[in-house]
C-alpha cells in the first residue's frame, strides 16, 4: 500500500482518486476498461480504482432496510481474486498511459473496525490506494444506508434521528470516529516508519503470514513432549504507542492459541522514524543516541516507554515486561565515566518496578546480556533486581535464547540468588 508520503507526491491535478468497476453491483455493468479508457482521454495521468470492499457475513444480519440498500452495498469476498486478477492486468495494458492504483472504498462501521482492520492487514500487499468511508449509521432496527434511495433514508436514518440536522449530526460523529481510527495501524505501517540498518527493521520480527506455520509447529512440538516438559506457547510483543490499536486486535484475535506472552521495548522514536535500541552499535549511535544526544537520555526515553507500556490497560494484554534495562545493552562500548543512570533514571525504574508490584505482575529476569562482551550484565541489572525482589516482584528466569546453547545460560546463577523467590 502506498504511503501518505507517496499519496501526497501524486500531481492532484491530473489524479482521479474515487472510481468503481462492474464489480459494484449498484454501478452500471460497463467493464471498467472502458472507464480507463475514458480516464485517458481525460488527461488524467493517476486513475485509482476503490470498489466497495467486501462487508462481513455479520453485516448482513444486522443491516436493515431495502434488498437493493443491504446485498448491493459491496462486492462478496469471495470476488476478490478475480477483482485483483482483473485490475493487474488492467494496470499492466495500460502502464504507458496512465498510472493505476489498485484499492478500495472502505466501509467504516464501529462494530466491524477489527474485521476491517484484518482484512486491510490481509491485503495490504495487493492493495496501493483505499478511501475510508461511511454509509451506514446504526439505528434501532439495525445498520441503515444513508445514501441508497429516498425511501430508505426516510424509513431508516431519519426515522431514527427525526430531523436531517440530527442526522448530519451522526453521520459526522461517525466520519470523526473514522478519521480518529488510525488505519495506519497495520504491519506495513512499521516498515515504513523504522530507521535504522535494513537488518535492525526486516528482522525484528516474524511476517504476519507466518504465523499459521508457527502455531502449528508449536503445538506439534507441544504435544510431543508433553510428558516430559510444560511448553507455554506465546510471543514476545513489540510495545510501539502508535501501533497499539494493531497490537490490540492481534492480542484478542491470536488470544485462544497462545499461552504465555512477554511486552518488551525494542524502539524508540526518533525525528527519523522508529530506531532500534539493541540491533547494532553503529544503530544505537545513529539513531537512538543521535536523537537523544547522551545515553542517560535514552534511558530516560527507554524508560518512559515502559511505563508507557505497563499502564497499558488493554484485552490479553501481556502481564510480564521483557528486559526493562535493554538500552544499557552498548554500556561497555562507551568510556567508564559515561553516565548511565541519575536521580531521574532511577526515579523512572522505581515508579515501573512500583506500578509492576501494584498490579501484582511479572518481570523478565534476563539473562543474555551477562553473556555479552557490550553489556555483562542482567537487565535489570543485580542493582534492580534487588529492588524488584523488595518490592515481591515475581522474577521470571529468561535466557532470551536465539540459539540452543543459551538455552540454560546464566540459570544457575538464577537458582543460586534465588532469583524465584
Amino acid at each position: 500500500m502506498l504511503s501518505l508520503k507517496q499519496l501526497r507526491e501524486i500531481p492532484r491535478d491530473s489524479w482521479s482518486g474515487h472510481n468503481h468497476t462492474e464489480f459494484c453491483s449498484h454501478g452500471s455493468g460497463e467493464d471498467v476498461e472502458l472507464y480507463i479508457q475514458k480516464a485517458i482521454a481525460e488527461g488524467f495521468k493517476t486513475y485509482s480504482i476503490t470498489e466497495h470492499f467486501p462487508l462481513p457475513q455479520a453485516f448482513y444480519e444486522k443491516a436493515n432496510g431495502s434488498a437493493h440498500s443491504i446485498y448491493t452495498a459491496a462486492m462478496r469476498i469471495n470476488e476478490l481474486p478475480r477483482y485483483f486478477a482483473k485490475m493487474q492486468k488492467i494496470k499492466q495494458k495500460y502502464q504507458a498511459d496512465i498510472k493505476i492504483l489498485i484499492g478500495f472504498e472502505i466501509d467504516y462501521i464501529a462494530e466491524f473496525r477489527e474485521w476491517t482492520q484484518n482484512q486491510l492487514v490481509k491485503y495490504a500487499n495487493q492493495v496501493d490506494d483505499t478511501i475510508l468511508s461511511v454509509h451506514f449509521l446504526p439505528t434501532k432496527a439495525g445498520l441503515s444506508a444513508v445514501d441508497d434511495s429516498l425511501l430508505d433514508f426516510k424509513n431508516g436514518v431519519l426515522s431514527e434521528y427525526q430531523r436531517p440536522v440530527e442526522v448530519a449530526k451522526a453521520y459526522l460523529t461517525t466520519v470523526m470516529e473514522a478519521v480518529t481510527w488510525d488505519t495506519r495501524y497495520k504491519p506495513q505501517a512499521f516498515y515504513e516508519k523504522a530507521n535504522g540498518s535494513a537488518h535492525s527493521i526486516y528482522t525484528a520480527a516474524m511476517r504476519i503470514n507466518e504465523l499459521p506455520r508457527y502455531f502449528a509447529k508449536m503445538q506439534k512440538i507441544k504435544q510431543k513432549y508433553q510428558a516430559d516438559i510444560k511448553i507455554l506457547i506465546g510471543f514476545e510483543i513489540d510495545y510501539i504507542a502508535e501501533f497499539r490499536e494493531w497490537t490490540q486486535n492481534q492480542l484478542v484475535k491470536y488470544a485462544n492459541q497462545v499461552d504465555d506472552t512477554i511486552l518488551s521495548v525494542h524502539f524508540l522514536p526518533t525525528k527519523a522514524g522508529l530506531s532500534a535500541v539493541d540491533d547494532s552499535l553503529l544503530d544505537f549511535k545513529n539513531g537512538v543516541l543521535s536523537e537523544y544526544q547522551r545515553p542517560v537520555e535514552v534511558a530516560k526515553a527507554y524508560l518512559t516507554t515502559v511505563m508507557e507500556a505497563v499502564t497499558w490497560d488493554t484485552r490479553y494484554k501481556p502481564k510480564r515486561y521483557g528486559h526493562i534495562m535493554l538500552y544499557r545493552k552498548w554500556r561497555n562500548e562507551f568510556s567508564s565515566n559515561t553516565v548511565w543512570e541519575d536521580e531521574q533514571v532511577q526515579n523512572k525504574l522505581h515508579a515501573i518496578l512500583d506500578e509492576i508490584a501494584d498490579r501484582g505482575e511479572f518481570l523478565d529476569c534476563n539473562f543474555a546480556g551477562l553473556f555479552r562482551s557490550t553489556q555483562t550484565e542482567t537487565s535489570p541489572n543485580y542493582n534492580w533486581i534487588q529492588q524488584a525482589q523488595e518490592k515481591r516482584i515475581p522474577l521470571v528466569y529468561g535466557a532470551d535464547a536465539h540459539k540452543v546453547e543459551s538455552v540454560s545460560a546464566g540459570f544457575n546463577t538464577y537458582l543460586e540468588n534465588k532469583y524465584y523467590l
